[in-house]
């Protein structure tokens, strides 16, 4: 029996090294598949041809340039809207909002820039840079339809 257990602990640490695998080893490189690209084709020259039309070159839109107003009197219209809706009574104080659209359409295309009043009140009292054609637009009464 002790015949036995010493071939065995003698053999068992031999046949674990042969089948298993060794932990402290390099792993083992391993293939990768490389592609093998064609040559490069060879593609036209573009020439080009003058043109007889000249090109457009757009120019930027120059930045309107601010002006400092005041301090003192500063012309600066205001303009009062009540109700932006169509009105149920034909009231002086209702503005439809396609009426309303075209107004701001216009102030836009009139080159008008609205301020805050109080930009208007610091130019009045300080003086203050305002831009070319400064324009106050005001919602009278805190309606909802303003919103």
């Amino acid at each position: 029996m002790k015949l036995h257990i010493l071939v065995f602990l003698l053999l068992t640490p031999a046949l674990l090294a042969g089948c298993g695998a060794n932990v402290f080893a390099a792993p083992a490189p391993t293939a990768t598949e490389t592609a093998t690209l064609p040559p490069p084709t060879e593609t036209a020259t573009v020439t080009l041809t003058p043109s007889i039309t000249p090109t457009f070159t757009p120019s930027p839109t120059a930045t309107p340039t601010w002006v400092t107003q005041g301090p003192g009197a500063v012309e600066v219209p205001i303009l009062l809207y009540h109700h932006i809706a169509v009105s149920p009574i034909n009231s002086r104080y209702y503005v439809s909002p396609e009426k309303f659209e075209d107004e701001i359409r216009l102030l836009r295309d009139w080159e008008y820039t609205p301020i805050t009043t109080s930009m208007l009140v610091n130019a009045i009292q300080n003086g203050a840079s305002l831009p070319p054609r400064p324009i106050i637009l005001t919602f009278d009464d805190a309606n909802e339809d303003n919103y």
